[in-house]
């Protein structure tokens, strides 16, 4: 973990950390959120989680900013040119090629569609843009025979939502019309542009109707099927598309709606009520948003009503995007010994592991009806992201040549296969279930090379014992049981019902970091190193200024926790220290 020396410097920089949010005047025994995290919330704009994750991001386009690219043709000058060109809207307007990929597809909001096609521009979004409205399209093989998954798109569904709140807060109008005049080639499309608006409201209130009654279902179809879902779309149109699309016939075809019912429910009664042009205006206008990071930053400001927000999700976006393809060469373009600090970090969650299964077996702090199967974290999963960016793999060296067309070059790069790792953001630290470890975990204050081991099992520790948590009651017999128990003790008022298995996972979380801790006392040569009021202050400074959770998440896995009350010397039966305890079951 690094010399003395160091460990002294991040002590004090870890305690300025957490001195910077706290209120002293709360007493950590009558109200440990509050202590921790008082000042941040008079102060702070978001939650700590992602004040870290934008500062990252930050530091990330600075150095690309500022790095010479001598070799062009190389994996890192490849995702160099990637990020650059991704940066570019925030400089330079890009409305054009935004325009001409749309008008492509027969898209050309918003102007008169000189041969509306609703169809045909849906699975263009889908299949070449890669950038689906209402829903996306994949093909697969399965067995002898094709596959046409549709599912739901997460991007689609992110700007849908931050549509709804625009209209809720009366911004949609001049979002609109911001976006319609920027797009518009003609005097005569300006004109077009309240009557537009005036329509979106409509239909959208309608797909939001519609979607409410819509029973979700994993289905298979054939042919005759997927037409009685689309009965304002000819067969003969469905057998266009799918043989420019897939160059296959609909009758050859099997059809999957993987949880994408409800989208492609709505849509195609939107088609039937509202008409052909009508529907593909809309297409048009959402089209235009879900590529609203490839336009200008006029467009982009107004999409999120906030210029620091717009740059924020613009470099947010840009560098995730680069990572699903580039991780190897961006591990090297923003981390130092990054090969080095997976491999230590993948050794720390194996002592996790191992700790967890000892909290098990002993029982105090951990219970389980029955022992489960002892498991090893899912190494697999929980750093898919990190250990596929280890190395440079043939997907690497195979990828295509880039130009400073951002919106061109997230085509062609859409046009592989599949993406060599999975895309991520910003890591919520309420959230167990599935966590993923992500570059920024892998810098301060997260983990960096002179960490101090408290705050290293605050921040990491915590979130892998949580994540163990999780797995094991998920998979036991008596998960339904033992959950609806742990609940009923931790939280008898319900208040935490929407995030339960999060709040039980933080409660188990606790205490099996700090047995690891407890463990290394006896043998540690330097001891107030590992301090446990460090790892718990830690633990909870990533929660402040979460408005939903954070109170919750902090406080009740505390003050189930005897650590902590051993930490701050709380006495029994303070708010911090109840004479009952909670010992979560798996």
């Amino acid at each position: 973990m690094g010399s003395e020396p160091c460990q002294a410097t991040s002590r004090i920089h870890y305690g300025n950390l957490v001195r910077l949010s706290a209120n002293h005047e709360v007493h950590p025994c009558d109200d440990y959120y509050s202590h921790v995290c008082g000042y941040w919330h008079k102060t702070g704009r978001l939650t700590v989680a992602k004040a870290i994750w934008h500062q990252f991001l930050t530091r990330a386009m600075l150095r690309v900013a500022g790095r010479a690219d001598h070799r062009p043709g190389s994996l890192t000058g490849m995702a160099t040119r990637y990020i650059r060109a991704c940066l570019r809207p925030l400089e330079h307007n890009n409305v054009i090629e935004v325009r001409l990929v749309l008008s492509t597809g027969g898209i050309h909001w918003p102007s008169l569609p000189t041969r509306a096609d609703f169809l045909f521009a849906v699975f263009y979004m889908a299949r070449r843009v890669h950038s689906p409205v209402f829903f996306d399209v994949h093909e697969a093989e399965d067995g002898a025979q094709r596959l046409m998954t549709i599912t739901r798109d997460k991007a689609f569904e992110m700007m849908d939502a931050k549509l709804t709140e625009l209209v809720n807060n009366a911004y949609a109008e001049e979002h609109y019309r911001v976006c319609c005049e920027a797009f518009a080639i003609v005097p005569g499309s300006v004109r077009r542009c309240p009557g537009l608006y005036e329509d979106f409201v409509k239909m959208k209130g309608f797909l939001d109707n519609r979607a409410s009654n819509v029973t979700e279902t994993t289905d298979e179809l054939n042919a005759t099927h997927l037409l009685r879902h689309t009965p304002s779309v000819s067969g003969d149109r469905w057998a266009d598309v799918v043989q420019y699309y897939f160059s296959a016939s609909l009758s050859s075809l099997r059809v999957r709606m993987s949880g994408s019912l409800k989208q492609f429910t709505s849509a195609f009664l939107l088609h039937e009520h509202f008409g052909e042009e009508k529907a593909l205006d809309l297409v048009g206008w959402l089209a235009v948003q879900v590529l609203i990071h490839y336009t200008n930053s006029t467009l982009i400001e107004s999409f999120y009503r906030d210029p620091d927000v717009a740059i924020e999700e613009h470099h947010q976006r840009c560098f995730t995007t680069a990572y699903v393809v580039y991780g190897y060469a961006v591990n090297r373009l923003f981390m130092k010994d990054s090969d080095a600090n997976v491999i230590d970090v993948v050794s720390f969650a194996n002592n996790i592991s191992t700790t967890f299964k000892n909290v098990l077996r002993n029982g105090t702090l951990l219970r389980s009806g029955f022992f489960p199967e002892l498991r090893t974290v899912d190494v697999d999963r929980t750093f898919q992201i990190l250990k596929a960016s280890l190395a440079a793999s043939d997907d690497n060296l195979s990828l295509p040549q880039l130009g400073n067309r951002p919106l061109k070059n997230k085509m062609r790069l859409g046009e592989r296969d599949k993406p060599v790792i999975l895309a991520y953001g910003a890591s919520d630290p309420t959230v167990f279930d599935g966590f993923q470890m992500s570059p920024q975990h892998l810098n301060a204050p997260w983990n960096h090379p002179d960490a101090l081991p408290s705050a290293l099992l605050g921040g990491l520790g915590m979130r892998l014992a949580g994540s163990l948590f999780v797995d094991y009651i998920k998979l036991s017999r008596m998960f339904q049981h033992n959950y609806k128990e742990n609940q009923k003790c931790l939280d008898p008022e319900g208040v935490s019902d929407s995030f339960g298995l999060d709040l039980q996972a933080a409660a188990a979380s606790v205490n099996v970091a700090l047995s690891l801790q407890d463990s290394r006392y006896s043998s540690a040569s330097n001891q107030p190193f590992f301090d446990d009021r460090v790892a718990l202050a830690f633990a909870c400074w990533l929660l402040c200024g979460d408005e939903e959770r954070g109170r919750v998440m902090c406080n009740t896995p505390m003050k189930h926790s005897p650590y902590f009350a051993r930490a701050f010397g709380c006495v029994e039966g303070s708010p911090m220290n109840p004479s009952v305890k909670c010992v979560m079951k798996v």
